[in-house]
């Protein structure tokens, strides 16, 4: 009885062992396959991400590159205006001028 007894307690204590090692993941290999799977996705989805960052950037770089050009056309265009007002400026003067002649000759 006593032996019966004293394996029955080994197999207690066994069971038990192995519950301990289950609950703490080492027998437990549905979920350590689950956090492989896991990881791959983790993975994947991070290389995805890499490779989204990296376009985006080309994509902001060619942006920059297209704004820095447009803002070098608004500055010549800005400057033109402002030479064809200086110039248009010169012209009303000019014709000013020749007016105030041709009265003064029609009044001689």
């Amino acid at each position: 009885d006593t032996k019966i007894a004293s394996l029955e307690r080994n197999i207690r204590d066994l069971e038990d062992e192995i519950q301990m090692l289950k609950t703490n993941g080492v027998l437990n290999t549905e979920d350590r396959e689950e956090e492989i799977k896991q990881i791959e996705v983790y993975k994947s989805h991070s290389k995805f991400m890499k490779n989204k960052i990296d376009q985006l950037k080309q994509e902001l770089s060619k942006k920059e590159s297209e704004l820095l050009a447009l803002q070098t056309k608004l500055e010549t265009l800005s400057n033109q205006n402002s030479d064809c007002k200086q110039h248009i400026e010169v012209l009303k003067e000019s014709l000013t001028a020749k007016e105030q002649r041709a009265a003064i000759l029609q009044t001689e």
